[in-house]
């Protein structure tokens, strides 16, 4: 439970409308989780389209604000599923360099 109220508390300071499920799938290149925060996870951080997007998440949810102004720390438990996205997409990355 604690996941979906997280969410929608991103969404919320976003003008988003609440969930009451998680999405089963997202767009290609975004995952389910991604899709309903409406933000980009890296390792230890959620990266939003906007500094105000940003500075309102980071308000509501009194995680820090990021020195770029777009980026909001992600909670703990988080960090291990943005790190190993942002690990995936790295390799994804590689491979079609070197493919």
């Amino acid at each position: 439970m604690y996941l979906l109220k997280f969410v929608n508390q991103v969404r919320r300071a976003q003008g988003y409308e609440n969930l009451e499920r998680m999405p089963i799938s997202g767009d290609p290149g975004c995952s389910p989780l991604e899709l309903a925060m409406g933000c980009r996870l890296e390792s230890g951080l959620m990266r939003l389209s906007t500094p105000e997007a940003a500075a309102d998440v980071s308000a509501a949810t009194s995680l820090p604000l990021g020195l770029d102004r777009v980026t909001v720390a992600l909670p703990s438990s988080l960090d291990a599923h943005a790190s190993s996205l942002q690990d995936s997409r790295s390799m994804h990355g590689r491979e079609a360099q070197t493919g």
